[in-house]
């Protein structure tokens, strides 16, 4: 597959709630209509295996009937929700402090990326470069272009150089069977991040299932709009199909949809395949000026911001608020400075990325499991303009460098 990427992702103005990852577009329809909450969807059936893991994704068209509290009592909820994503994250060991030095000294890791072009990427692999480095191992960073083909090649060359860990960055392993096989022959363990929900049964060989929880960023998405909306809102969720994780988080939105808001809200997915952002443009275009009800449009991740931008000031409808996923650098320094018009949930803050993946590669390098795996990836927090983030520095405002080196032993 070849992606494909059309304008600067820090151009226009910006109105973002991360909502995960990144984060599907969900359209909520009639928000002030016939009192029942409900989902319009696209995707595929999923094999059982996926289904033990959360994977898979309902038929285009269908729709889920809400049930849930008072409308008074999810607006309380929500809004209790979103000031506690305010504050800065409380560090989560991952397991026991260990011999990282014997684990790690001498030891190469390939990281095989979707794709070098995406920002967050490949300031991940430069954190995590660097704590596995001071970790006294070695990082191989292979760009997978985009391209299954290349990225699959990617695992082989890294069995056949002998690696001694192989770290899928957004690169599913149901698509790579063949190699995953080839790597569990060789003895390497591989470990994929940002497929699945992090702490569900792995799959395809996996030695886990890790990343930021892209359910959890689903459903402060929704917590967010539910409160900023008092309870009556109408969203857009464009999602990228190809990715399974995000299948996850939408089903995540959904349920809090049904628990907290089950009178005034409803959703509709927009898909556009992270191979062809160039269409998002006019596939929002079309869904916004079909239904002029809605007013929040929810990204997959944020390269689709532009698109979304664009199609909007082209519909002629910019009091819609968009929401991000973390963004891009010039993103969050314009909402640190108060200059942006969006809010957004952060779990991809690479430094602490970088380090969480070193961890957990260690870890299975010593033969240890990690003891809370849904904790192994850093935590979500929410940036508005009220509560923004610091201008330079660690903005998650959480010593995660210091917290791991305790947990370090043998350097």
């Amino acid at each position: 597959m070849k992606m494909r990427f059309g304008p600067n992702p820090s151009a226009g103005r910006l109105l973002v709630l991360g909502a995960l990852i990144a984060c599907l577009a969900v359209g909520i329809s009639a928000c002030g209509g016939s009192g029942s909450s409900s989902s319009s969807e696209t995707g595929s059936s999923s094999t059982s295996e996926e289904a033990s893991a959360g994977g898979g994704s309902p038929e285009e068209g269908a729709t889920t009937a809400s049930s849930g509290g008072s409308a008074e009592e999810g607006i309380k909820i929500a809004e209790e929700r979103v000031a506690t994503a305010l504050g800065p994250p409380e560090f989560k060991s991952p397991g026991p402090a260990f011999d990282m030095g014997k684990a790690m000294k001498g030891k190469t890791i390939w990281f095989i990326a979707t794709s070098m072009e995406l920002p967050y990427v490949d300031e991940v692999a430069k954190a995590f470069g660097e704590a596995v480095e001071y970790a006294g191992g070695k990082l191989q960073i292979y760009d997978g272009k985009g391209e299954t083909a290349v990225q699959a090649a990617g695992i082989e060359k890294a069995v056949a150089s002998g690696a001694d860990l192989i770290w899928l960055q957004a690169v599913d392993p149901k698509i790579m069977q063949a190699q995953m096989a080839e790597a569990k022959a060789a003895g390497i363990p591989v470990i994929d991040s940002n497929s699945y929900e992090p702490g569900s049964k792995p799959l395809y060989g996996s030695w886990i299932h890790t990343g930021y929880s892209t359910e959890e960023q689903g459903t402060l998405g929704i917590d967010y709009a539910i409160a900023q909306n008092h309870g009556e809102f109408h969203a857009l969720w464009v999602t990228a199909p190809f990715f399974t994780f995000f299948e996850q988080r939408q089903k995540a939105m959904e349920a809090e949809l049904e628990e907290l808001c089950p009178e005034k809200c409803s959703m509709t997915v927009q898909k556009v395949e992270f191979t062809e952002l160039a269409q998002t443009p006019l596939k929002v275009q079309s869904e916004i000026t079909k239904d002029p009800s809605i007013n929040v449009i929810i990204p997959s991740f944020e390269l689709q911001v532009p698109y979304i931008l664009q199609a909007i000031k082209a519909a002629g409808k910019e009091g819609i608020e968009v929401q991000n996923t973390g963004g891009l650098p010039e993103e969050i320094k314009s909402l640190a400075e108060g200059t942006a018009e969006f809010v957004s949930t952060d779990p991809d803050y690479a430094p602490w990325d970088g380090w969480a993946a070193t961890d957990l590669a260690g870890r299975a390098l010593a033969g240890e499991a990690p003891q809370n795996p849904f904790e192994s990836f850093p935590p979500i927090r929410l940036f508005t303009k009220e509560s923004p983030p610091k201008t330079s520095g660690n903005r998650m405002e959480t010593d995660f460098i210091g917290e791991y080196k305790k947990l370090w032993e043998g350097l």
